[in-house]
């Protein structure tokens, strides 16, 4: 299961469900609102690493519960290769592709 948290610049976070041990760990909605409680408490803007170092020890959760920058950037690239693909095999224009599949005008990579 997965849910985001959207950002006015654009990016999301996303969090993960993870079941890594036996013993029950926060729901997704637990997780999600101790992510925002985290920014409405500071009212600021933080990157993913900061992210990573903060949540664990103001709200308990943990470094796995936030997706990886890899994993991130892997989905993008397959983005990328499927658009490039469908751009050459059918001749289709980026613009139409990012329109059918509902993908973002500012959609790239994680700095």
């Amino acid at each position: 299961m997965r849910s985001e948290i959207s950002f006015a610049s654009g990016a999301t976070l996303k969090l993960l469900d993870w079941n890594m041990s036996k013993k029950k760990g926060l729901s997704l909605e637990e997780k999600r609102s101790r992510m925002m409680e985290i920014f409405f408490e500071t009212k600021d803007v933080f990157q993913l690493k900061d992210m990573e170092k903060i949540a664990p020890k103001s709200k308990g959760i943990s470094k796995a519960n936030i997706t990886a920058k890899e994993a991130v950037s892997r989905w993008t690239d397959n983005v990328f290769a499927i658009k490039s693909w469908a751009k050459k095999k059918f001749g289709f224009e980026n613009s139409n592709l990012d329109k059918a599949f509902g993908i973002p005008e500012d959609f790239d990579y994680m700095n």
